[in-house]
């Protein structure tokens, strides 16, 4: 997914990226609750992505949360929902 490429951009590289203004703009008002999206193959995987994105975006600006930044990580991992389709 694209919002996570600056991450493994980084983690491969070294490198330090950021996603464009209009690309971050597009991600930001992606709704997840469109019930025209649900059909959409992948559905479950975008949204997880989105999701993933925005909690990480919330760990890193709050401090006390970025102390304990790891551990949610592992939280993500411990049951994923039966996938819809």
């Amino acid at each position: 997914m694209i919002s996570q490429y600056p991450n493994f951009h980084k983690k491969y590289t070294g490198k330090q990226v950021v996603l464009g203004e209009k690309t971050n703009h597009y991600l930001e008002f992606i709704n997840l609750d469109d019930p025209g999206l649900i059909k959409v193959e992948g559905y479950f995987d975008l949204g997880q992505a989105l999701l993933y994105s925005k909690i990480r975006q919330e760990f890193r600006n709050d401090r006390d949360l970025k102390k304990s930044e790891n551990q949610w990580l592992s939280l993500i991992h411990i049951s994923e929902p039966t996938r819809p389709y």
